[in-house]
């Protein structure tokens, strides 16, 4: 299913906008695949570096919660 990069990338702003979860990582690395696919070089570092970030992100909090 085709779907245009915008599409892609606005979907990842809405997912990363609230509470890092889960989901949110998934659905970031669900969209890295789907512009691999369609080859868009400049998207794909985009998703990989918020996905990186969401990682980061999430490991913190968790780290956080165990100092506390």
């Amino acid at each position: 299913m085709y779907q245009r990069p915008e599409a892609i990338c606005q979907r990842c702003v809405e997912a990363v906008s609230g509470e890092v979860v889960g989901d949110q990582l998934k659905l970031m690395k669900d969209a890295v695949e789907q512009a691999r696919k369609l080859r868009r070089d400049r998207l794909i570092a985009c998703l990989e570096r918020e996905v990186l970030r969401l990682r980061d992100e999430r490991n913190t909090s968790k780290n956080a919660a165990m100092c506390v």
